[in-house]
């Protein structure tokens, strides 16, 4: 489950949701934060387009690990262009990835501006922000869409539980009602 959005759109708190129902059901699952795990695989990358890159690509092999352990892999990164999100799906066999678009306005992010970035880029204080001075696609080949502005953060969890249901990741007496 890759997790996509611009940064303050509710990716985290979305992704430790799911984990949380995942673990009431007894289902094995790890979450991959970018804030947590970037300084952990990727602090020698900056954050231009080279430096992203290769960072997806350590992502990319970490996932590949733990997938093989047999655990449902959330990953909860900006992923900003289509063609990094092309890459992250054509990475994985058929039907073991699923991308989700955490989908929430630019201005909601830009309020809610949990860790203060955007007011640092505002301020010169932080150069290579996605959705300030590098342009956010949106994804165009999701598989999930979870609208913050209309979907409770429980709610779009059990949204995620329920496409892994019917895709078979998860038997149907885990999902929740």
């Amino acid at each position: 489950m890759w997790f996509t959005g611009m940064p303050s759109s509710g990716k985290t708190t979305i992704a430790r949701e799911l984990h949380r129902q995942l673990d009431k059901l007894d289902v094995p699952d790890v979450i991959l934060d970018g804030d947590e795990i970037r300084p952990l695989i990727a602090a020698d990358l900056d954050r231009s387009d080279e430096g992203r890159h290769d960072s997806l690509f350590r992502y990319l092999k970490l996932v590949d690990v733990l997938i093989a352990s047999r655990v449902i892999v959330i990953v909860s990164v900006i992923n900003h262009s289509e063609r990094q999100r092309q890459q992250t799906r054509q990475a994985h066999p058929e039907g073991a990835y699923a991308e989700v678009w955490v989908k929430t306005p630019k201005e909601e992010c830009y309020r809610r501006d949990v860790k203060g970035h955007y007011a640092k880029a505002g301020r010169g204080e932080m150069e290579h922000l996605v959705g300030y001075d590098i342009d956010y696609e949106e994804p165009q080949d999701f598989d999930i869409i979870v609208e913050t502005q209309r979907e409770t953060v429980e709610n779009a969890a059990k949204k995620i539980i329920r496409y892994l249901c019917e895709k078979g990741f998860l038997e149907e007496k885990n999902k929740e009602d």
